[in-house]
């Protein structure tokens, strides 16, 4: 029997951090996982990036699972919940002028 309190620190299931090359005229893949659990993923765009990201998630048939949103640098935002056993879920950007861009997902 699991019981949870508000001392219990819940953290997340998962997290990405990294460069991705990103092109401002269509989505390129950013990373990929295997989502178990329901989760609204927080995207943050690096406060070096000088330009907004535009991101996304999908599943393994294409679907948009998360509609896009816009980015900021230095900026975080929380993606809608994915449902858990939603199979692969791909993390997908764009950005207003291509080049690489220092993303974290968790």
């Amino acid at each position: 029997e699991l019981l949870i309190t508000s001392e219990n620190n819940i953290q997340p299931r998962w997290s990405w951090s990294g460069t991705a090359y990103l092109s401002n005229e269509s989505y390129c893949n950013i990373t990929t996982y295997n989502n178990f659990w329901k989760d609204s993923p927080k995207v943050t765009n690096g406060d070096s990036n000088k330009y907004s990201v535009t991101v996304r998630a999908i599943n393994e048939k294409g679907e948009i699972v998360c509609p896009e949103q816009t980015i900021l640098p230095g900026e975080t935002v929380k993606l809608n919940r994915i449902n858990a056993f939603g199979g692969k879920i791909t993390f997908q950007g764009k950005a207003t002028e291509k080049g690489d861009y220092y993303i974290s997902l968790t």
